[in-house]
């Protein structure tokens, strides 16, 4: 028998050669509703199993990770695009919402998160780099990458899971966003000392290293929506100290 994927002989239900099941033909809609699901649930290399290790278990999961048992998990930019893309699309409809309860027609609001949804990108290079530089010590620039990748897709799926919470508290919007922003933030530090957190220094430099995103996160937002001049915008910020009491 032929793998139908790479055309290898195959004895078993599995190919050796590119581990494609055998029965695999023609795609039927069962088959993808079923590869779906299992994408979501399965013990091995399911979101669910991704989900549970990097909160219960994130220690060893860094470790276990970087020794080479990465086969049951999802992929660390897979995840990383996948929970970012959801975010940006589904806070979507949390402005629409708005607009349909309250009439806001909240204009600027929604032009500051399409502007700037996507600035994760932009930081994220910073983070690795900075991450690296004080860790290398103990880490690879690749070890630092997973991590971040993992740990703000993680931050993502909780702000995932708290959508619907706008809905019937759409009049308290502000109050979620800046309460999911403190989740974010202890979340995100939490796993950098667990994986960072070896002595004293280096908590402070993942501290500060944190601390530098979320300030770095303000100024990306600024300059991707008025320019050079980051100070010349009607957002009251017109002094580095309000743009750091702004980030927070």
């Amino acid at each position: 028998m032929k793998c139908n994927n790479c055309g290898a002989t195959v004895q078993q239900n599995y190919c050796g050669v590119c581990g494609q099941k055998v029965s695999t033909a023609r795609l039927h809609i069962n088959e993808l509703f079923h590869d779906g699901w299992h994408a979501i649930t399965h013990t091995d290399k399911g979101l669910l199993r991704l989900l549970k290790d990097l909160v219960i278990h994130p220690r060893s999961f860094y470790a276990n990770y970087f020794n080479g048992q990465r086969k049951k998990y999802f992929s660390p930019i897979l995840f990383f695009i996948l929970t970012a893309g959801a975010v940006a699309l589904l806070y979507g409809y949390v402005f629409a919402y708005q607009d349909k309860i309250f009439n806001t027609n909240n204009e600027f609001g929604k032009v500051v998160f399409h502007e700037t949804k996507f600035k994760a990108l932009l930081i994220l290079p910073v983070q690795i780099l900075l991450s690296w530089i004080a860790f290398r010590k103990y880490f690879n620039l690749a070890e630092v990458a997973v991590f971040w990748l993992f740990t703000l897709g993680l931050s993502y799926c909780l702000r995932i899971v708290a959508i619907p919470l706008y809905f019937p508290l759409i009049a308290y919007k502000d109050e979620i966003d800046l309460t999911l922003f403190y989740l974010s933030y202890l979340l995100i530090l939490w796993q950098g000392l667990v994986l960072f957190g070896k002595n004293f220094w280096s908590i402070v430099g993942f501290f500060i290293i944190l601390n530098i995103s979320i300030i770095l996160d303000s100024v990306v937002s600024l300059y991707i929506l008025f320019g050079e001049d980051i100070f010349d915008n009607p957002m009251g910020v017109k002094t580095w100290w309000d743009l750091i009491k702004m980030s927070y």
